[in-house]
């Protein structure tokens, strides 16, 4: 995962679970249940990752395996949204980009990221659903998915897609 955050001249934050521990949830962030059902089970798993380079040679056929962030519940309730809220900073404006990967689901099969967090009931939410075929955006309030906005779209599952988030005052 990514962030950039605020305006050109701030840092970048980079998050790539190198220093957590396999198998276990990453440092610096809480888990959080909005909705109801089991918290979500927040795991650092090895997983194979397109390489950041072209291949050298059209012999070379291997992925790295690198360290990523993996939600493994399968609890099926619905109206269930496991969040994982990154507790060091709060970012104003910002721009966030992060890759995921659809892997499986017998209810649904997402993959989001909530923003603007004020508490596990009020957020932004935005999210891939594969099973869907759609993207969507939602406005969480009191705990209640509000003013819906989505497209078609075909989510491929298995594969890596990179998703990017940008917020500007109230855009």
């Amino acid at each position: 995962l990514g962030v950039s955050g605020w305006p050109a001249d701030a840092a970048e934050r980079r998050f790539n679970f190198a220093e957590d521990a396999l198998n276990a949830p990453p440092a610096r962030f809480r888990s959080v249940l909005s909705g109801t059902g089991s918290p979500g089970d927040w795991q650092i798993i090895l997983d194979d990752v397109p390489a950041l380079f072209a291949p050298v040679s059209a012999k070379e056929t291997s992925s790295p395996k690198r360290r990523v962030l993996a939600q493994l519940s399968k609890d099926p309730t619905a109206n269930r949204f496991p969040l994982l809220v990154f507790e060091e900073e709060q970012f104003e404006d910002f721009t966030f980009t992060t890759s995921f990967k659809i892997v499986a689901g017998a209810t649904e099969q997402m993959a989001g990221v909530a923003f603007r967090i004020q508490d596990e009931k009020n957020y932004y939410y935005f999210r891939a659903s594969a099973m869907g075929t759609n993207l969507s955006f939602f406005k969480m309030v009191n705990g209640e998915l509000r003013n819906r906005v989505s497209s078609k779209a075909e989510i491929p599952v298995g594969q890596w897609q990179e998703l990017k988030i940008e917020c500007s005052g109230n855009q």
